[in-house]
Order: C-alpha cells, then sequence, then structure tokens
C-alpha cells in the first residue's frame, strides 16, 4: 500500500516533440523534446523519463506517490531495446512501467476501432520518419517504418552519426502505404485489403501532417486518407486510454 497514492501516467517521447498525460487530468505538457532535454540536464532516457515526471508534479523525495506509467514505443524494436526502455522508466521511478507500439497508440488515440475484425491502416509521421501499420483485432497485421534520415560517416569503431532531414520524402511515405497493403494481399488477407481501401488510412503525426498531405497521398495510393482530429496527441491519447487497464495488464508487485 502506497500512503501517498498512485499516479496514472502516459509517456510520449519522440525525437522532437514529446507529450505527458495525467490520468483524471488529460495532457499536461505537449511541447518540444529539448525543451525536457533542457530541464532533466544531459538528456539520457531515465533523465527525460523523469523531466516528464516533473512535468506531471511528480518530484523526488520521500513523499512521491506510486508512478504507474505507459510509454509509446517505435514498432518493431528489440527485446534488448525494450528491457532499456522499461529500466529506465524503472530507475526514473515508475513501478512496472508499460510499453505500447507507437502505431497501435496513434491508432487507439485516433479512435481507429483496433479490436475489430476491420483491417485498419495507422500512418504515423514524426522526426523525419513514418510508422505505418495494418492493425486488425488488436494486433499489427503489416507495416513498414520509413527514415528520411542520412548516415553520415563516422570515425572508426564509433557509431555511425545519424542527421535526420526535417520531414520525410511523402513519395516514401505514399510508397511504403502500397507496400504494406501489398504485404497484406501476399498474406491472403483480402477482406482487410478491401476495408482499407474503402475505409482508407488515417493520418497522425506531427511531422507536417495536414489536410493537403493527406489529399497528395490519397491521390498517390488510391484509396482514402484522412487526417485524425487530434493529430499530434492521438499516440499520448491512445497511452492514456491504456491507463484505464492499468489493474488488469500490469504485472502483479
Amino acid at each position: 500500500m502506497n500512503l501517498f497514492g498512485t499516479t496514472d501516467i502516459a509517456i510520449d517521447i519522440g525525437p522532437e516533440t514529446s507529450h505527458v498525460l495525467v490520468k483524471g487530468r488529460g495532457i499536461v505538457f505537449s511541447g518540444r523534446t529539448d525543451e525536457l532535454r533542457a530541464s532533466s540536464g544531459a538528456g539520457t532516457l531515465p533523465e527525460l523519463i523523469s523531466a516528464c515526471l516533473g512535468r506531471a508534479g511528480i518530484r523526488r523525495g520521500v513523499f512521491r506517490p506510486k508512478i504507474r506509467a505507459v510509454l509509446t514505443a517505435d514498432h518493431g524494436i528489440g527485446e534488448g531495446e525494450k528491457r532499456r526502455f522499461q529500466d529506465a522508466a524503472t530507475i526514473a521511478g515508475v513501478k512496472g512501467p508499460l510499453l505500447i507500439e507507437l502505431p497501435m497508440a496513434a491508432a487507439i488515440g485516433a479512435g481507429v476501432p483496433v479490436s475489430e475484425p476491420r483491417g485498419s491502416m495507422i500512418v504515423e509521421m514524426r522526426g523525419g520518419g513514418c510508422q505505418i501499420a495494418v492493425i486488425a483485432l488488436a494486433g499489427i497485421v503489416a507495416a513498414r517504418d520509413v527514415c528520411g534520415c542520412a548516415t553520415a560517416s563516422s570515425a572508426k569503431g564509433a557509431e555511425p552519426k545519424v542527421e535526420r532531414v526535417e520531414q520525410v520524402p511523402k513519395e516514401m511515405v505514399a510508397g511504403a502505404m502500397k507496400d504494406v497493403l501489398a504485404e497484406c494481399a501476399a498474406k491472403g488477407l483480402r477482406n482487410i485489403v478491401s476495408d482499407i481501401l474503402d475505409h482508407g488510412a488515417v493520418l497522425t503525426g506531427g511531422d507536417g501532417v495536414d489536410v493537403g498531405l493527406a489529399k497528395w497521398l490519397a491521390e498517390k495510393v488510391g484509396f482514402p486518407v484522412h487526417v485524425a482530429d487530434n493529430p499530434a496527441t492521438a499516440a499520448v491519447e491512445g497511452a492514456g486510454v491504456v491507463l484505464n487497464n492499468l489493474d488488469v495488464l500490469s504485472p502483479s508487485p
């Protein structure tokens, strides 16, 4: 039992923008990730998560509440990266952190019927990259990641330096959307392909997402593309929906 209560938080840390939502209060921070780095010092992942907790009004100390959190993570990351993310959240003070893949979080937050058999396509754009996923029955059945990044040469033995461009080329996004649909067709998921051709894709994220881009993509891919009502905050709002099920999803203490 925690005498100081429990605070449930959804955290979406992006390369350029980040968002923090507190259950019962709504979104308490929505701004540039650089602001979090400036307030957290060096900007390591545990420090960034601590900065998110600070934006929620939670400070380190004896009297802090028990903290539970759902954090967004890129689709397709390996188990090692997932553990690194969860360990960072634990170091920051989160109890039993849960991860949700970014396209799924964005789809939930955008109101896409992810638990239905009907196939839905989500296109999440942010920070010079794009994650595209087809979702049905609460699972991702096909996905593509697009990066509009350039990898610069580095000193021998050092990690390559990734330089983000301002926005992923929209031609690459359109091509990846077609590829995801083709993958569904190759898997024999004809009903899902038909669903997407009928209902289209939902565009989320904050990197140049607008009606003009949606219209351009629709013309290139041959099926409707809609902008979510809340494109920039869809992912953190989707993670916030998951907060309502933490008592069922969280591991036992």
